[in-house]
């Protein structure tokens, strides 16, 4: 009987510890919803970036080459991924996104390497740091294409952590996607991803709503699921549904046993006995079944050290293989460089040879010009010359000629003059005869 009572007792502890972590994790997120000013749903309207989305998913239900995906930390945005990993379109969920994605062209581009943009993004306006570890949110709709896909989301989000040093806690999850999904999901300005995860979030919690969760953060809704012992591998997990009775049933059970025991001991006595061997029972598969779940997460976390480790040196080996073919296009430039400076110096050397042959050739041309020139002018001043002394020998005959035209005219005067006096001679005897 005293045993009964210690497990009794127990169990009445064990159960009014949840109900006060219950009511905790409700007032915490309370306060996180006054914090972000209670936003409510504003409807089921849709821009018509949503339509075109609900559109796509509509087109995924009969197409195996498309893929949704969303990611969620605050800004909610989604994204349709085409087979070939290119990202089809995105579409901004709310506000945050919305300024978030202003001047990204993602369209078009390789997943991985729009991831790398999208985290650097979320890190230089401050919903990624490098001292506090953020929770984001992957959800992916379960396709044939949808484990390449998280392999690429996955690569392009380490990538982008190794290069920002950041601290990033990731959670994915597959997910079943309708039209309905998105509208519903927009109607609170979230993604379809978060918006199933807040109703895995509330199955079995009472007093809190969609609309009161839809403006909380990831960082806060992960850590109400922690402060209220919720599973967050059975959140993400779409195969488990299943939830365990909550902390206030318990209560609620022990206080019928309770009555039931003041009606009638005995029979209670017995009843209680019985339950706490059950009770005893339960604990011992319940604490079996988590050990061996302990040892699956283990296990799995084993399993993602190497997926992290097997990807880790591929990507190295990548880096590698483009900084030796870096290497090889450097060598080649370079070589390219050294032969077109070797053909550069080989022409500037033609050039200036051709350059002195025309020279030597010009002065040599200067030299047998001037040469001619020298012997024309030599023999234009021998011409000149002789001109000169036809010309003095021409004007010493024409002086001679004068000189002697002159005589003669001074002769003729002479005679004349004589002729004169001997005229007048005759003129004086015939006057004196007379």
């Amino acid at each position: 009987m005293e045993k009964t009572k210690k497990w009794f007792v127990g169990g009445i502890s064990v159960a009014v510890l949840a109900v006060i972590l219950v009511v905790v994790g409700i007032f915490s997120i309370q306060g996180t919803k006054e914090a972000s000013g209670k936003k409510q749903a504003e409807g089921h309207k849709q821009t018509e970036g949503n339509k075109e989305l609900a559109k796509e998913v509509k087109k995924m239900e009969t197409s195996e080459e498309l893929s949704y995906l969303a990611l969620d930390i605050n800004p909610s945005m989604e994204l349709m991924i085409e087979k070939g990993n290119r990202i089809l379109s995105i579409t901004a969920a709310n506000e945050d996104a919305a300024k978030l994605l202003e001047g990204l062209a993602l369209k078009g581009m390789d997943l991985e390497e729009g991831m790398e943009h999208i985290v650097k993004a979320l890190k230089e306006s401050g919903y990624l740091g490098t001292e506090v570890t953020n929770d984001l949110l992957i959800s992916v709709s379960d396709g044939s294409i949808s484990e390449e896909v998280l392999k690429n989301v996955n690569a392009g989000i380490q990538t982008a952590i190794q290069a920002e040093g950041i601290k990033v806690s990731l959670m994915t999850q597959k997910i079943k996607i309708t039209e309905e999904d998105i509208a519903a999901a927009h109607g609170y300005k979230i993604s379809a991803g978060k918006h199933q995860f807040i109703q895995q979030l509330l199955k079995g919690e009472e007093g809190l709503s969609m609309e009161e969760l839809a403006s909380t953060n990831m960082q806060d809704l992960t850590a109400y699921a922690v402060q209220n012992n919720i599973p967050l591998e059975k959140i993400l997990d779409e195969y488990q549904d299943a939830v365990e009775e909550t902390a206030e049933d318990q209560l609620e059970t022990t206080e019928d046993q309770l009555e039931e025991e003041e009606e009638a001991k005995e029979k209670e006595e017995e009843e209680k006995i019985e339950a706490e061997e059950k009770k005893t029972e339960e604990e011992e598969k319940k604490a079996e079944a988590e050990e061996e779940k302990a040892e699956e997460e283990e296990e799995k976390t084993e399993k993602q050290k190497e997926v992290e480790e097997k990807q880790r040196e591929e990507k190295e080996e990548k880096e590698k293989e483009k900084e030796k073919e870096k290497e090889e296009e450097l060598e080649e430039q370079k070589n390219k460089e050294t032969e077109a400076a070797e053909e550069a110096k080989e022409k500037e050397t033609e050039a200036a040879e051709e350059a002195k042959e025309k020279e030597t050739e010009a002065a040599e041309e200067a030299k047998e010009k001037e040469k001619e020139a020298a012997e024309e002018a030599k023999e234009k001043e021998k011409e000149a010359a002789e001109e000169a002394e036809e010309k003095e020998k021409e004007a010493a005959e024409e002086a001679e000629e004068e000189e002697e035209s002159r005589n003669i005219q001074i002769n003729n005067t002479e005679e004349d003059n004589t002729e004169d006096i001997e005229n007048q001679e005759d003129t004086s005897d015939t006057e004196i005869e007379d």
